[in-house]
């Protein structure tokens, strides 16, 4: 939903997607935009760069003064991808602010791409902590020693995560060739997620089962939101709802096994019929239009 409102809100050609925690070099959009230009069908994953031990009065201008002196994060915390792509991407209701969060991420854009990722080793983007940092001291994540991390939060991405993998090697089995296929695979592992899914309600259960061909009742484990998508996708399950970010239930981002062949797998509002009304037939107009410099890709930007 949170991509969603990026596609449905924003104007560019691109949607930029990041952590709200990481702050931005004065050359990133620049080299983003030359990125696109080069290769516009592939996905952008920037490494940010990270400060410890920094003083209380740290800021922009101190990274800037810093950038290339400190410490490279092996993890993903900032996309760019066509804008276009959202509706057709294959993702669940996974959570965002905990693990399996950025892997739920960077398997639907490497399905989508044909496993093509361009990872942008300039320091972009940076992070910053007053004490010692997560790259040199990895017992110091917060997704190995807090509790938010390895119990509810943890386990329903792990459901939502396996129930999309399953989804995206239905659509496109070249997928489990991808490199980054196996690194998923270890994410599951590393997270402990055969172990953490005992948390879940029995009901949503059946999203793990379901990804790996244990399902015990089809006709509620079919669909990405099992209760939910049963009540909103109607008896055959063939209703499929325009999307409403303020709906009561998220019923336009319910996914069902039946929907795998015919993407896009979110319906916008417009191109539901809707009965003829004076006003039904305007068109959604994107909100923050802009101008923008002739020949440079458009962006928008989504922040978690």
């Amino acid at each position: 939903m949170l991509l969603y409102a990026g596609y449905s809100r924003g104007s560019g050609k691109y949607l930029i997607y990041t952590n709200i925690d990481i702050g931005l070099q004065p050359p990133f959009y620049l080299k983003l935009a030359r990125q696109m230009q080069v290769m516009p069908g592939v996905p952008i994953s920037s490494i940010r760069e990270e400060f410890e031990h920094v003083e209380p009065a740290f800021g922009v201008e101190h990274a800037i003064a810093r950038r290339g002196t400190g410490l490279q994060h092996p993890g993903h915390d900032c996309w760019a991808f066509p804008r276009e792509w959202v509706p057709r991407l294959i993702l669940g209701f996974t959570l965002v602010g905990v693990s399996m969060v950025a892997t739920s991420l960077m398997q639907a854009l490497h399905a989508l791409s044909g496993c093509r990722m361009s990872l942008l080793s300039p320091k972009l983007t940076f992070h910053f902590v007053d004490g010692d940092s997560v790259v040199k001291h990895p017992s110091n994540q917060r997704a190995r020693n807090d509790k938010i991390f390895t119990g509810l939060y943890t386990a329903w991405n792990c459901a939502q995560f396996a129930r999309d993998r399953r989804d995206v090697l239905e659509v496109y089995p070249e997928y489990n060739q991808c490199w980054f296929s196996q690194q998923a695979e270890w994410n599951l592992y590393s997270y402990q997620c055969g172990t953490t899914i005992e948390h879940l309600p029995h009901e949503f259960k059946l999203l793990w089962q379901s990804a790996h061909n244990r399902t015990i009742r089809p006709a509620h484990g079919d669909c990405n939101l099992p209760s939910t998508c049963a009540k909103c996708r109607g008896r055959d399950g063939a209703a499929r709802p325009g999307a409403d970010m303020m709906a009561p239930a998220p019923c336009a981002f319910c996914r069902c096994r039946g929907d795998l062949p015919t993407p896009p797998y979110i319906t916008p509002p417009k191109q539901v019929a809707r009965p003829a009304t004076a006003g039904a037939a305007a068109g959604h107009r994107a909100a923050g239009n802009h101008s923008v410099r002739k020949g440079a890709p458009a962006l928008s930007a989504v922040v978690r």
